[in-house]
């Protein structure tokens, strides 16, 4: 299974439940909306980029930062210069730890800049960033009518993206960690969360604890398939008969 896909399935089913949860809204956000990337105000008269640091970096907090501003690159060049960051990081160690502190210094309403961190832990491939990607995933989202509830699924998801990949490379710890976050992370990701699980394999038993996890009401979740969402973003709902438009591993994804 590419991880690509992974990523496209989680951003699929995410989507859906913004889009169920803000159709009632009396003030609804444009869907069109790109994620937000405007200066944030610091003081009275001053404004921050929007990777700018909160305080004065480290060298290795320096060599995030750097990674961040290249993940906005755009150009022939920029792809390459951002995976030849990306290979400088992982040859470093504690890069998972600078990167939770600039996570944990960023404020609250610098949904891309929190999301761009995350986006560069799921990806080191590093064992230790489960227990970030853990806490972050488990945070409580806000209303589902909230303004930045959008944003603030994404970041969860894109944390439960880092845990299948890690948990789909053989790591145990990610695994059991995908498997908790069925019960600890927010209800309302739950049919996203089960399908990365199942995504993630385990081996013979996996289905079973898995299923061991939900509700009677839930074993539906189960048999979730992409094709389960039509391209309107009709809301996600158990399968009436048991049937789906094309399973989960057939879909292929994204193209270069």
């Amino acid at each position: 299974m590419r991880r690509p896909f992974v990523w496209l399935l989680c951003g699929v089913l995410v989507a859906a439940v913004v889009w169920i949860y803000r159709a009632s809204s009396s003030a609804p956000r444009d869907a069109t909306a790109p994620a937000p990337t405007a200066p944030e105000s610091t003081t009275p008269g001053t404004a921050r980029a929007p990777f700018a640091s909160p305080a004065e970096p480290s060298q290795l907090a320096g060599a995030v930062e750097q990674h961040l501003r290249l993940m906005q690159g755009q150009g022939a060049d920029a792809q390459a210069a951002l995976d030849a960051s990306l290979a400088t990081l992982r040859e470093r160690p504690d890069v998972v730890a600078a990167a939770a502190e600039l996570y944990a210094a960023s404020g609250a309403n610098r949904y891309l800049r929190r999301w761009s961190l995350v986006d560069l832990v799921g990806t080191l491939g590093d064992p230790e960033a489960t227990e970030m990607l853990t806490r972050v995933a488990r945070t409580p989202l806000p209303d589902a009518k909230a303004p930045e509830f959008g944003e603030e699924a994404m970041i969860r998801m894109r944390a439960v993206d880092g845990l299948t990949s890690l948990a789909m490379g053989g790591d145990a710890g990610a695994r059991a960690a995908l498997l908790a976050c069925i019960q600890a992370c927010p209800p309302l990701l739950k049919p996203s969360i089960v399908h990365a699980a199942l995504l993630a394999g385990g081996g013979p038993s996996a289905h079973d604890e898995i299923a061991g996890a939900l509700g009677p009401d839930e074993q539906w979740m189960l048999d979730l398939r992409v094709g389960d969402i039509d391209s309107d973003g009709v809301a996600i709902a158990p399968p009436a008969d048991g049937e789906h438009d094309q399973p989960a591993d057939e879909i292929p994804g994204p193209t270069p």
